[in-house]
């Protein structure tokens, strides 16, 4: 009997815990792809082409598991249509972040049109599902907000050719799954729309992590470079370029020069961008979005401050065992002239892993 009663309290929590999906909506001859998320790991990919066949699928698998659905993330509208002749302000505000926006248009399109398909799925699991969240999301700017996280994805679970033909169209349900967990945790932006298309549209929903934005710069004097010895704070005891926290109101160009001038007194312009490091800590919650900066011109001479110690070094001469684990991997293609793009995980200072990518 007690055996029973533990299975009985194990399966109340199960269904209370309850699953997140997301879906990933294409074309006439793509349909969907869903991404079934539990609490940290993925429990199913599936496609189908038509929407019916795809909720069958859900159902068997929240029957089997005795799980509810709580949320719907879906990589599109609730309706095919805007209900005024101006742009959504989400779409909109989405445009000014840099993201190249497909937007829902005036006029409902032709029955062969994706946004058709995303209108359908939004109507068929708000009839099937009617007490879970429907919300409206976009992969390529959740993306952006991936640093620092982790997740399982059984390898298995793109076993095939046909299922890595659409990889990415897995990889976009698992996001958008992503958000409707982020969403029911209370950890997502809401990107709003004006009254007329909020009363047809879901809740437009990205996750949500604390980033802070900061500058890192680099000053060359022929076959040098500057370097700053960290005297105190994060980073204390550690050779590093010059840089810190981007203000509000203030664009990264502007801030690279303000820190420069901050932390050893020259007056640095015609600051070039030379790419973007983002660092995540597990044993710490700071996550860093950090522009780079070089550059050739300067005013002024090298001054020790509360902050820095500044020292000229041979670019092929720098004290690597004194600087930060990750600075090896990307800082000589800086020195080089290249930009790079990469992500690096630390633990206790230690770098776990990362990823790189060099633009010539």
């Amino acid at each position: 009997m007690v055996f029973a009663a533990a299975n009985l309290a194990e399966l109340v929590l199960m269904a209370e815990e309850g699953f997140v999906c997301g879906i990933d909506v294409g074309g006439e001859k793509k349909g969907f792809h869903l991404c079934i998320l539990g609490k940290d790991t993925v429990e199913l990919f599936a496609h189908a082409r038509q929407p019916q066949e795809l909720i069958s699928l859900l159902e068997i698998h929240l029957a089997h598991r005795n799980r509810k659905l709580k949320c719907i993330a879906v990589d599109g509208p609730a309706r095919s249509f805007r209900a005024r002749n101006s742009i959504r302000e989400s779409e909109a505000e989405l445009a000014r972040r840099g993201y190249r926006v497909l937007y829902t248009p005036a006029k409902r399109p032709n029955s062969q049109h994706w946004m058709i398909n995303s209108e359908t799925i939004h109507r068929s699991m708000a009839m099937h599902f009617p007490d879970s969240i429907l919300l409206e999301t976009y992969p390529s700017a959740i993306s952006d907000r991936l640093f620092g996280l982790e997740a399982s994805l059984p390898l298995a679970l793109f076993q095939e050719r046909r299922k890595r033909k659409f990889y990415g169209d897995y990889i976009d349900a698992y996001l958008c799954a992503l958000t409707a967990r982020k969403y029911l945790e209370n950890e997502a932006e809401i990107l709003e729309d004006g009254p007329a298309d909020r009363k047809h549209q879901s809740p437009f929903a990205l996750p949500e992590f604390s980033i802070t934005r900061a500058t890192l710069s680099f000053i060359f004097n022929k076959d040098q470079v500057l370097l700053g010895l960290k005297k105190k704070g994060f980073g204390k005891g550690y050779w590093n370029g010059f840089g810190g926290k981007i203000e509000t109101g203030e664009k990264p160009v502007q801030a690279a020069a303000r820190e420069i001038q901050e932390e050893c007194k020259l007056k640095a312009s015609r600051l070039k961008p030379a790419g973007k490091l983002y660092f995540h800590f597990d044993d710490d919650p700071r996550r860093i979005e950090g522009f780079l900066f070089t550059t050739h011109k300067f005013s002024g001479q090298p001054e020790e401050t509360a902050e820095m110690k500044p020292q000229w070094y041979n670019i092929h001469e720098l004290p690597f065992d004194q600087m930060w684990e990750d600075d090896r991997f990307w800082l000589p293609y800086v020195l080089m002239g290249k930009k790079v793009h990469a992500t690096f995980r630390f633990k206790k200072k230690k770098m776990l892993d990362y990823s790189i990518e060099v633009i010539h």
